[in-house]
């Protein structure tokens, strides 16, 4: 099911409402992006096995997570029909900017 950019940020506005802005979540859910199952196979290296009626090409979700769920969180694997893949990255830190960092990209 390869649907519309539209209808995939709907979703994640949903998600995002109740995963990113609820309690336990927000302390596991970091954000959450669209890709492909083809691009999700090359990236995860793991075998993404297709359902019925999917295609390499469909789109999907992917959680980018803080932390690792705990298996007591109930957190779904699909959403309106829209595969949703897990991915920890761990803890986004923002990095200072030096002075001269700053003004290298003032440059360019």
């Amino acid at each position: 099911m390869n649907l519309p950019y539209q209808t995939l940020n709907i979703a994640i506005s949903e998600l995002t409402e109740k995963y990113l802005q609820t309690a336990p979540y927000t302390n596991y859910v970091l954000c959450f992006a669209i890709s492909d199952l083809a691009t999700m196979h090359k990236k995860s290296h793991q075998e993404i096995v297709l359902q019925k009626n999917e295609s390499l090409e469909d789109r999907c979700i992917i959680a980018y997570l803080k932390k690792q769920i705990p298996s007591n969180l109930k957190f779904p694997s699909q959403y309106n029909g829209i595969r949703i893949f897990q991915k920890y990255i761990g803890k986004v830190e923002h990095i200072k900017q030096s002075a001269s960092h700053k003004a290298l990209f003032q440059e360019i």
